[in-house]
């Protein structure tokens, strides 16, 4: 893995917060992508994608009233969505037990080169910092020379 004398743990990114086993539910596994891992990290960090893609993710009225904004700190890059009092999606719904009909929701993807990426999405009662849900989830992907890309997947949701 090479010069363990050339190391710099402050180089790691950190992803710690998706391995709190004690108060997140841990799913691992792997995902085949038929892609390129450059492809991949690309369509996750467009988080509109979701809207086009995801039905169960995305929200009835479109694309209405979010906020989008950026950041970059050193070599990563962070992309972030806001949906302010948005309808609660079937994914929402399906994992928040909330009589709500809106919420405040985010969505954000950090990108540490070359195929590091960390999710964090969640919703929150509007305009509250009372009732909340948040799902993490960590990918990693490979340079697959042949474009084929089996993505290891770490996700993290609060425990049932």
């Amino acid at each position: 893995m090479g010069n363990a004398d050339r190391a710099d743990a402050e180089l790691i990114p950190d992803f710690s917060p998706v391995c709190d086993e004690a108060s997140l539910r841990i799913i691992r596994g792997y995902t085949h992508v038929n892609a390129n891992y450059e492809l991949i990290s690309d369509n996750l960090l467009d988080l509109s994608h979701v809207e086009y893609l995801h039905p169960d993710f995305a929200r009835r009225e479109g694309f209405g009233n979010f906020k989008i904004g950026d950041g970059a700190d050193g070599n990563t890059i962070t992309a972030y969505l806001w949906k302010p009092n948005s309808p609660i999606t079937a994914f929402q719904r399906m994992l928040w037990d909330t009589t709500s009909e809106r919420a405040d929701s985010h969505v954000h993807m950090r990108w540490d080169p070359p195929s590091l990426l960390y999710l964090d999405t969640g919703v929150t009662e509007c305009e509250s910092a009372g009732k909340r849900w948040r799902q993490l989830s960590f990918r990693a992907l490979s340079d697959a020379r042949d474009s084929h890309n089996k993505p290891l997947f770490l996700g993290a949701r609060p425990k049932c």
